[in-house]
């Protein structure tokens, strides 16, 4: 699994993971996914359960490793999680450089494979977070390797199979896309070998073990329905309805994708190309071969299901299969000056991004980039990760006049201002798209179509907030005027003002 090189090698590859993921250790770097789990973890460190008090809707263990970490961290976990993504991603990329040069494209003075694999999932800084996506990473990367020792090295240990199918439920256990790793496993064991039954068994028994060992703790905390009907029926309903509303993956997405990774992805497909016009040599190396690209094929297909959703850290689980083949391609014959000058010209894009980061994080270099902002979204995008804009610094100053005890409520899915406004969320909507789309008298996605979740009527909603009431709220589209006029008594305590362009509703002092 390890390739035997020199540790000095290893060294060298940490120190480059390191370097390029110092900009997510910016004080003022607040990531929307970070943001989301840190203020759930929050939440169940008071006490909460799971989709009953915090409204999220992907798989647990994400949210309970969260949790874990805010327990042992408290409001200091961002930065242990900085450190752990360090680490993570080196740990792949020790994994990857392992598996490839185990075979034959990467030689002894060469760390390629690494240094790719730490690129492409630190690329751009903006995304630097210790998401669902990273965290799949590294057991993806394992089911594959075991995969491969257990069908081409002929490693025949139930062990390994069991494994694999642990790996597989930590997988779905992460994130729904998980399952496009399980079916790319089962798809890649019945192509490069005779499938056994007795084999599929074990492998199945390692999933439905882990399945079940998840599904237990919410069975004790009574929240097995709410998980049903938020992070499964709910996370349908949302995927089926506007997923494919119009088109499959908005354009920019796309075009973002390119720009960052084009090069890249033409490596892989001269890789792909140079390797599919020559024969292997052995046995195991066409198995390898068929793995590789039922892997990448199954990327681009992961994409392709995203749909309107997708975003950057979708590519992670295609990464891997473009890395063989773009070593495979670098390890040929062929003139060595065209595809250095190739590899050179992937990594321009990427260094920009870097290049960006330091101009948007100092304020006096940003003052050249400011007539670029409106232009160049990755500018706005990334001074935004930074820095409150103008809105963001009206309801700040707000804030402050306010005697905030039991924290707020922003109506909109930015998980991110609780942070910058260093509040805690008082509702169990932590994402608030979830709650504005199931409140079924709002005009939401899916009044025209049935839903398999059930709607958020006005007793619940009433109850909710009974329960327990935010100081403050910030309601930026006037979905609170909604509920007002259905459920009146609901914001009695409450007066309403306007902060810039945004709506508060801040709880009346008691005389």
């Amino acid at each position: 699994m390890f390739a035997n090189r020199n540790p000095v090698v290893y060294l060298i590859l940490f120190l480059f993971t390191v370097i390029l993921r110092l900009p997510s250790f910016h004080p003022d770097f607040f990531g929307t996914v970070e943001s989301s789990y840190f203020i759930a973890a929050q939440r169940l460190a008071e006490g909460g359960h799971s989709y009953q008090d915090v409204w999220e809707l992907k798989p647990p263990l994400t949210l309970w490793f969260y949790e874990g970490w805010y327990s042992l961290l408290g409001d200091n976990i961002l930065w242990g999680l900085k450190v752990f993504g360090i680490l993570y991603v080196f740990l792949g990329a020790v994994l990857i450089d392992g598996l490839i040069a185990n075979y034959r494209f990467a030689s002894d003075a060469s760390i390629l494979p690494g240094f790719l694999y730490s690129t492409l999932l630190s690329i751009p800084w903006y995304h630097q977070e210790v998401s669902p996506e990273l965290l799949l990473t590294l057991p993806t990367l394992l089911a594959f390797s075991w995969l491969i020792q257990y069908t081409i090295e002929e490693k025949h240990s139930w062990n390994l199979l069991f494994g694999i199918g642990i790996l597989l439920g930590l997988c779905i256990g992460i994130k729904w896309q998980g399952i496009i790793v399980i079916g790319t496993i089962f798809a890649t064991y019945v192509s490069i070998t005779r499938p056994l039954l007795r084999d599929l068994t074990t492998m199945f028994g390692g999933l439905i073990f882990t399945l079940f060992l998840m599904i237990l703790p919410l069975y004790y905390q009574g929240s097995l329905s709410e998980f049903w009907d938020l992070a499964v029926a709910y996370t349908y309903d949302h995927y089926r309805f506007d997923s494919f509303n119009g088109q499959l993956t908005e354009w920019f997405s796309i075009l973002e994708v390119l720009r960052l990774f084009g090069f890249f992805v033409l490596l892989t497909v001269f890789g792909f190309l140079a390797m599919k016009s020559k024969s292997t040599s052995t046995i195991k190396l066409r198995k390898l071969e068929t793995v590789m690209s039922i892997w990448l094929i199954a990327g681009g297909i992961n994409i392709v299901l995203s749909g309107k959703f997708f975003y950057l850290p979708y590519l992670f689980f295609g990464i891997p299969p473009m890395i063989y083949y773009i070593s495979g391609y670098f390890g040929g014959r062929g003139s060595s000056f065209f595809r250095s000058s190739l590899l050179l010209a992937s990594y321009i894009f990427p260094i920009y991004t870097y290049i960006l980061f330091i101009f948007c994080s100092n304020s006096m270099y940003y003052e050249w980039l400011k007539p670029y902002e409106s232009k160049d979204v990755w500018i706005g995008q990334m001074r935004g990760k930074l820095s409150m804009n103008r809105q963001e610094e009206l309801i700040a100053r707000d804030l402050k006049r306010q005697n905030i005890q039991n924290g707020i409520l922003v109506a909109y899915y930015q998980p991110e201002l609780y942070l910058k406004f260093n509040q805690r969320c008082a509702s169990k909507y932590v994402d608030f798209t979830a709650a504005y789309n199931k409140m079924d008298w709002l005009q939401h996605n899916f009044r025209h179509a049935p839903l398999f979740s059930a709607p958020e009527d006005m007793a619940k909603v009433y109850e909710a907030f009974r329960k327990e009431q935010p100081d403050y709220i910030i309601d930026p589209y006037n979905v609170f005027g909604d509920i007002k006029a259905h459920l009146p008594i609901l914001l009695e305590p409450y007066a309403m003002k306007k902060v810039g362009y945004y709506k508060v509703y801040y709880r009346r002092k008691e005389r």
